[in-house]
């Protein structure tokens, strides 16, 4: 068993408004009891750390998030492949002899679905995928320097230099997703897009339009024409905000702000061409364009290769938005107690056994 060593276990279960099929749940590390950290914090590391079903039958894959044993924080990230229901329980052990590679079964690689193209929880810097989707900075932003809604995040405070870009290639089913903290809501900026970096035309992209009245998002589809569904709400300055968009085969988008605020279009064209990817801004004719960089902060920035459901994103924003009213509160088991009372049992026992042995003799 992946726990042997472990002196117990935090238990709880999450209730679901619907069920999600092979989703990568969160639980923050300082949501746990304070036996569970109290133990972690003597184990010394959180390599120790093991997710398994409620009944601890089966185990799942997980990643450990800027884990921190010593002071109790840090993000789990785990998998329960197929349908997860709407009720989802869980043990979480936190001082499990031995240690995972990212690529063992249970390893951070098998944390994310084929699904997941790339994830950025700081909202710049390293993917945690196994598709190692490392962003490369232009300009000025610090990468994991500032609080995000979620463990840190990345400052995109310079309009004109605040963008980072890599190769991820995603589209034309996609879906994009981040945490944002708009710095005003006088500018327009690019949260997460992808494009054909030689035109000018060609792009996806999750968009807030600070410029605009109504302070709007927008998922944009171009490839001749620029078209896309805006929310009917708008988002916060100098507040956390969390955008969504999909785009299911190019041609049908729909966006969301905090995972309610919802609108969609159909009929928009198919983007071809796409060769970049930039987190903060939008590349175009073959120049990272500042016109429309984002000026805040970008958290938990996720690009996946499919258009995930409304339920999917619902679920997403809920355990990001205040992960200890989804989860509630843990319970810790001490094995070291479960064990004490079975031996107390087992030698009460076994007088009465012998005493039955030496009456038959007689």
């Amino acid at each position: 068993m992946a726990s042997t060593g472990s002196t117990g276990y935090d238990s709880q279960t999450a209730t679901l408004s619907a069920s999600v099929d092979d989703f990568t749940f969160a639980i923050d590390i300082a949501n746990l009891s304070s036996d569970a950290k109290s133990a972690l914090a003597a184990h010394g590391s959180t390599d120790g750390i093991r997710v398994f079903s409620s009944d601890g039958s089966t185990e799942y894959a997980r990643d450990i998030i800027d884990g921190s044993h010593s002071a109790g924080t840090g993000l789990i990230r785990f998998q329960i492949p197929g349908a997860s229901g709407t009720s989802v329980g869980v043990r979480v052990y936190v001082d499990a002899d031995g240690s995972y590679a990212a690529s063992d079964t249970y390893g951070s690689d098998n944390a994310y679905n084929s699904g997941w193209e790339a994830y950025w929880p700081e909202g710049g810097g390293s993917d945690r995928t196994s598709n190692s989707n490392d962003l490369t900075a232009f300009g000025s932003p610090t990468v994991g320097g500032v609080a995000g809604q979620v463990g840190s995040g990345t400052d995109y405070s310079d309009a004109q230099s605040s963008y980072i870009e890599s190769a991820v290639v995603s589209g034309p089913a996609c879906t994009f997703m981040a945490w944002f903290k708009p710095a005003n809501d006088t500018h327009n900026g690019t949260m997460v897009s992808v494009s054909d970096f030689s035109t000018t035309a060609r792009y996806l992209g999750l968009f807030n339009r600070g410029g605009e009245a109504g302070d709007y998002l927008q998922a944009v589809s171009r490839n001749t024409n620029f078209a896309g569904p805006t929310t009917t709400s708008g988002f916060t300055a100098s507040a956390w905000n969390h955008g969504a968009c999909t785009f299911d085969t190019g041609t049908d988008a729909t966006v969301y702000l905090d995972a309610a605020n919802t609108a969609s279009s159909s009929g928009l064209e198919t983007v071809v061409g796409i060769d970049n990817t930039e987190i903060g801004g939008l590349g175009r004719g073959n120049t990272h364009n500042q016109i429309d960089s984002f000026v805040g902060v970008l958290n938990e920035v996720q690009i996946h290769s499919a258009a995930r459901s409304a339920d999917w994103i619902a679920t997403e924003y809920d355990q990001t938005n205040d992960n200890a009213t989804f989860w509630g509160s843990f319970t810790w088991t001490s094995l070291s107690e479960a064990a004490s009372s079975f031996t107390g049992i087992a030698f009460g026992i076994a007088p009465i056994a012998t005493g039955i042995r030496m009456g038959r003799g007689l």
